[in-house]
């Protein structure tokens, strides 16, 4: 199933299916905020620090070790995240795992060759200095990570919205949203949208997200009215993660527009209906 999958994938986007089709944007815009301070801060200090002295150690001694599947795994990952073929997010999630992995390994041959230097009676604050570095870059910043993604989640409101959607909506209605909230709208919602994170067998997947964006950050309403028409777009779903995205806080085209009501709001999600009436018509002279 796979084999059909990504050789259609192939046939139909050439090289890009390696990226998994990924739009041209959202990839640039990925690694435009990928520093290396921020990859650091993802992946630990300290276990860079010692996966980086594992690699060392066990390339320049070249000697077998069951390690040496992890700092090959290791290796392999970064080539897969330097060349964008993997996801960010996945990538450093991997390289983190495999720099705990390797963290052990690390702090047992530095603590070895420590021990062999004229400063080993330093030993015991060496410890608690990198046990400190450790708990300060790793355990403290993870805590922050997550709590930055909790606030990012879906809240309570963006579910009842969408089982708004499910209930009050026809079953052939298309529901505009963010990319990334396509699965859930269909999951939840059970109705079609425009475009969802699966970009593999998309068409014109450039396009289509450029045009996701207009849609929602258009100031022009005829602008908007064109596009929503032509992907036969009926209902908006504004949730609190797109308010966030985009950085507003309504559709700007729907205000005191008689082309578009608000048929549900609460404190997290708007949903507004497009009036099938409003079209834009093109006169020719």
């Amino acid at each position: 199933a796979y084999c059909v999958l990504y050789s259609t994938a192939l046939q139909t986007h050439g090289p890009a299916a390696i990226w998994s089709n990924i739009p041209r944007y959202l990839l640039s815009d990925y690694f435009s905020q990928m520093t290396f301070s921020v990859a650091l801060a993802s992946i630990g200090f300290v276990p860079f620090i010692f996966g980086l002295f594992v690699f060392h150690a066990h390339f320049t001694e070249r000697r077998h070790s069951p390690v040496w599947e992890v700092v090959c795994a290791v290796f392999v990952i970064g080539i897969l995240f330097i060349t964008r073929i993997i996801p960010i997010d996945f990538a450093l999630s991997l390289l983190g795992s495999g720099a705990a992995l390797l963290l052990g390994r690390g702090y047992y041959l530095f603590s070895k060759r420590f021990h062999q230097t004229k400063i080993s009676y330093l030993a015991t604050g060496m410890h608690i200095l990198l046990i400190t570095l450790f708990i300060l870059t790793s355990v403290l910043s993870s805590v922050v990570s997550a709590d930055v993604h909790l606030s990012r989640s879906y809240q309570s409101e963006d579910f009842e919205a969408l089982l708004f959607i499910n209930k009050n909506t026809p079953q052939h209605s298309v529901v505009l949203g963010l990319p990334e909230e396509g699965s859930i709208i269909q999951y939840v919602a059970n109705r079609s949208t425009v475009m969802d994170s699966n970009y593999l067998l998309a068409p014109e997947v450039d396009t289509r997200y450029y045009d996701t964006q207009r849609m929602f950050i258009s100031p022009v309403y005829i602008e908007a009215i064109e596009l929503l028409e032509s992907y036969d777009v009926s209902y908006v779903y504004l949730s609190s993660r797109a308010r966030f995205h985009y950085g507003i806080s309504d559709l700007r085209y729907a205000r005191n527009n008689e082309c578009f009501a608000k048929v549900f709001e609460n404190t997290a999600a708007t949903i507004y209906q497009r009036n099938p009436e409003c079209k834009v018509t093109t006169i020719e002279r």
